[in-house]
């Protein structure tokens, strides 16, 4: 005999106004209802991926992280996409939080879902909404943070094409292409976000070499402050030295 998941059983049975409370970020009403019905697994997948498909708000994240802590599954597959997936999409004020959340669950950056497509370019993907630009340019710096984003030229096609389709203002190329060459940058360094920020502490030793010897010129006060300061104080600078990955 087949056997019956009783989550998915009721779930069904009341699934359309909880699922709807799940979207407008109602977490009192959604967790009362889990208590209510005795649900659990199944039924806290389920409407984590519904506070994560939609324009995210801040309730949203509240909601999605009391599913966390009872059980849901961050890298649930939906009919395509994880939670990761749909919240690296940058749609509304919360999503990078909501990103933010999900990889601390331990969501996994890698394509894990039938489409093959990974958060990272589902991110790549918002730039085509002029709207979501500046979010996606957060979330592309959190993916490549976790240091466990397949990168690849195909990948830098893909945001290619994401921008070729959309005609956006100065500003949203502005944030395109230096995405696009933060990606570039990771990947020249294999992909390790530990590689990349040693790679660029190497390239500020160069120019500060470089002005020293004055065959270069600092173009800001922090390079000058750093060119000028001894050798001791460098190199403690560099210890914090933020890079474009970390902003």
């Amino acid at each position: 005999m087949a056997t019956v998941d009783r989550d998915n059983y009721k779930l069904d049975s009341w699934c359309f106004h909880v699922k709807d409370a799940a979207r407008d970020g109602r977490t009192q009403y959604v967790l009362e209802q889990l208590v209510r019905h005795d649900l659990k697994d199944t039924a806290c997948n389920i409407l984590l991926t519904c506070c994560a498909a939609g324009s995210i708000r801040s309730d949203h994240v509240d909601l999605a992280r009391a599913l966390l802590d009872r059980g849901a599954d961050p890298n649930l597959r939906g009919r395509a996409l994880t939670p990761l997936n749909y919240a690296a999409r940058g749609l509304g004020d919360a999503s990078v939080d909501m990103v933010a959340l999900l990889l601390d669950a331990g969501g996994k950056v890698r394509a894990t879902n039938s489409s093959g497509t990974s958060p990272l370019v589902s991110a790549i993907r918002g730039f085509e909404a002029s709207q979501c630009h500046l979010n996606c340019r957060r979330i592309v710096r959190l993916l490549l943070r976790s240091g466990d984003v397949p990168l690849s030229y195909l990948t830098v096609d893909k945001l290619t094409n994401a921008f070729s389709n959309h005609a956006g203002a100065a500003a949203t190329r502005g944030g395109f292409l230096s995405t696009r060459k933060l990606i570039l940058d990771v990947h020249a360094t294999g992909g390790s976000p530990q590689a990349y920020r040693m790679e660029s502490r190497k390239r500020v030793l160069l120019l500060r070499s470089l002005a020293l010897k004055g065959r270069a010129e600092p173009r800001d006060a922090r390079m000058t402050f750093l060119v000028d300061s001894p050798n001791e104080i460098a190199w403690k600078i560099l210890e914090y030295w933020r890079t474009e990955l970390d902003c």
